[in-house]
């Protein structure tokens, strides 16, 4: 577990790198504040590209194992982004249109 200070993507390749393993993130499951999208809208950002790289967000970014989906699936609170991998699969952002490799 780790607070998302550095950005929710830098974060993320932490706690795998830390874990030796590898993660596969889905883009629609990352969730954005409306006041964050219009932020971003008025600077010309992605608020997707905001989410992934902005920091200081005051969440927290954790792990848990597959068996334990069910225990944390119904939770309002809590977003699942995905799924951790094997570290030769690498870490991944799945955008709809394909996979982009976070690093």
């Amino acid at each position: 577990m780790i607070d998302i200070s550095a950005g929710l993507a830098p974060d993320l390749l932490y706690i795998c790198n830390a874990s030796a393993v590898g993660c596969e993130i889905h883009h629609h499951k990352i969730p954005i504040a409306d006041e964050t999208a219009t932020a971003a809208q008025e600077f010309n950002l992605e608020p997707l590209v905001v989410a992934l790289n902005g920091g200081n967000d005051y969440e927290l970014l954790f792990t848990i194992p597959a068996i334990d989906y069910e225990k944390i699936a119904a939770q309002e609170q809590i977003s699942i982004l995905g799924y951790i991998t094997d570290r030769e699969s690498g870490c991944y952002f799945e955008t709809g249109n394909g996979k982009i490799e976070i690093k």
